[in-house]
């Protein structure tokens, strides 16, 4: 019987956006992680920026104009944040981790990934669908969502 891989207790919780959906040829223009410690439930640490691009193709999705990418903001330093956060985690964590994944060069982040789309059985007491939306996952935990992405100027 092979043993079980050790729980883990601090996960980096991960949302990109990007400009596109081919990491060879499109790019991250927003990068949000989370330090979580899964035995206190409680936030350690986060970090959240926007990476310069010359043009978001997927703006009308995400909601993000290239000329917001652009300000200056301390990006790198958002970066350096990141991979020492990444350094602190047992496990990544994604909600759609095929996706995420090949995002973070070759090879990806060093850490085992957890998708919450595929990996996950949610109990069934929360009245889920067995690939439930990251939306209906907030709403049931009870994190409000007042838009799934950016919400581009009117």
């Amino acid at each position: 019987m092979r043993p079980h891989p050790p729980v883990p207790t601090t996960l980096l919780i991960l949302d990109l956006e990007t400009t596109g959906l081919h990491p060879g040829q499109d790019h991250c223009i927003e990068l949000a992680a989370l330090l979580f410690s899964v035995p206190l439930r409680t936030t350690l640490s986060q970090v959240s920026t926007l990476f310069p691009v010359e043009e978001n193709q997927a703006e009308p999705i995400n909601g993000i104009p290239a000329t917001a990418s652009q300000c200056r903001q301390p990006w790198r330093q958002a970066l350096e944040l990141f991979g020492v956060m990444a350094q602190h985690a047992d496990a990544a964590v994604a909600h759609n981790a095929a996706f995420d994944r090949p995002w973070f060069g070759q090879p990806p982040l060093p850490l085992p990934w957890i998708c919450t789309c595929d990996d996950v059985v949610w109990p069934a007491r929360l009245n889920l669908k067995p690939k439930p939306s990251l939306r209906d996952l907030a709403l049931t935990h009870g994190i409000p969502v007042w838009a799934t992405h950016r919400t581009p100027p009117r």
